[in-house]
Formats: C-alpha cells, structure tokens, sequence
C-alpha cells in the first residue's frame, strides 16, 4: 500500500511539473508569435513610408521644373485644419503644421502609389512624410521614419551641419545591343560619413523632367546628351554629364 502511494506521488508531481512545463512553452510560444507579427508590422510600415517618401522626393523634383505638376499635385489632398487637432500634434511633434496636407489611400493613389495602407501628411516644400495614425511598439508610438531604429536610413530633410561639399561620381557607358545602352554611375564619394544617398536622377538634357532611379545603372534607348543627378542627404547635388 506504501509503495503504491508513493508511486501517486511520483506521478502527482510529474503531472504538475508536466503542467508548469507546458504553460511555459505556451507562453514563450505566444510572445514569440506576437514579436514576430510586431516586427512584420513594423517592417511593412516602414516600407509604405519609404515607398510615399520616394514619390514624394520625385514630385518635389516636378513641381519645381513644371507650373503645371506643380498645379496638379497641389490639388490632391485634403486640409489638415478639418482633422483633429491634438492627433495631428502628436504626429508632427515638433514640426509646424504649416505647408503639410492629409492623404488617405485613396488620395495617395492619384500619386500613383497603390495598395498602401496607411494615412499620412506631406510636405512637398520640404520633402516630409509622417505617418498620421503612427506605430506602436513597446510601448511607444512612432511616427517618422527617422524615430525607428530599425530604420537604417534618414529623412531627406536632415540637414548634416558640417558638410558643405557636393558629392563627386563619374559615368561610364557600354552599349548592350542596337538601340540599347546602359549608364554606369561610379566612385560616388560624398563630404562626411555622416552622409548618404538620397537619391539618383536623370534625363535628357533637351528634356525639363527628370526621372528618379534607385539603380546605380541606367539603361537609355535614345541617343543625346544626358545628365545625371546625384543628391545626398545633406540636400547637396552634383550633375554630369555624357553623351550616348
């Protein structure tokens, strides 16, 4: 009869050991599934932001060459003073309300940008995008691309005080086939490490609209004299030019 009770007691303890065991791997499973839709949130945030940033950097290219793109883009979006006003402060923070406009989705797809999910407030002037509904993680609400650690590059309209140099590069040109040629852009070197790409641009140089690539190779198909246009992070550009 003892040895049988023992034998309880034994299995009693296996049993609740069994349980603490089995709730912490569920536990550990739960955090785990929820750090990884967290992250996965973050990341595809991250990504409408970067995306709206680009089309914004073109359009601010446009609405400078053109009275027209400038007319156009200026009739999209909506009135920040109709939103309410104390979501708007937090999401601009420190940043004056003034020259910013609300896009919803459907504003955003008039900017050719389809899909995104997201409400956010743009600044052609200077080239800013913030996130009107914002992020949370841990705790903590984000709304600009350059708050995010895991963001690893900058705003465009974060000046870099001590540089005042334009970046250098060279071109080079291979033809690829009949009515095809391929620009290489080579040894980019900006003033500070403190700098990077913004972004790169080009055309014809008979033509008043530049078109923005993220490539550091551009395939043309006329023939002319083009220019290429790198700018950096601290709003310094350098232009030049090649014939194909």
């Amino acid at each position: 009869m003892e040895k049988v009770k023992q034998e309880s007691g034994v299995t009693l303890v296996i049993l609740i050991v069994s349980v603490v065991v089995l709730g912490i791997l569920a536990i550990t499973a739960i955090n785990s599934g929820s750090t990884g839709l967290d992250t996965a949130n973050q990341q595809a945030f991250i990504s409408e932001l970067q995306m709206i940033q680009a089309k914004v950097n073109t359009i601010y290219e446009k609405r400078k060459l053109s009275a027209a793109d400038k007319s156009y883009y200026d009739g999209i979006g909506r009135n920040v003073s109709g939103l309410d006003q104390t979501k708007l402060n937090q999401a601009l923070g420190t940043t004056a309300k003034e020259g910013f406009k609300y896009y919803t989705p459907e504003d955003l797809e008039k900017l050719e940008l389809n899909n995104v999910t997201q409400t956010v407030l743009i600044n052609y002037d200077t080239r800013e995008v913030i996130s009107y509904e914002g992020i949370e993680i841990a705790d903590k609400k984000y709304y600009k691309l350059e708050e995010m650690s895991a963001y690893i590059g900058r705003n465009v309209q974060q000046k870099t005080p001590d540089t005042t140099a334009e970046p250098s590069f060279t071109l080079e040109k291979t033809k690829i086939e009949e009515g095809r040629w391929r620009i290489i852009i080579k040894n980019v070197k900006y003033s500070s490490e403190r700098v990077g790409l913004e972004g790169i641009y080009y055309k014809l140089r008979s033509s008043p609209n530049w078109r923005m690539t993220n490539k550091f190779d551009i395939e043309v198909t006329q023939t002319g004299e083009y220019e290429v246009k790198v700018v950096d992070t601290a709003g310094k550009e350098k232009i030049v030019k090649i014939i194909i």
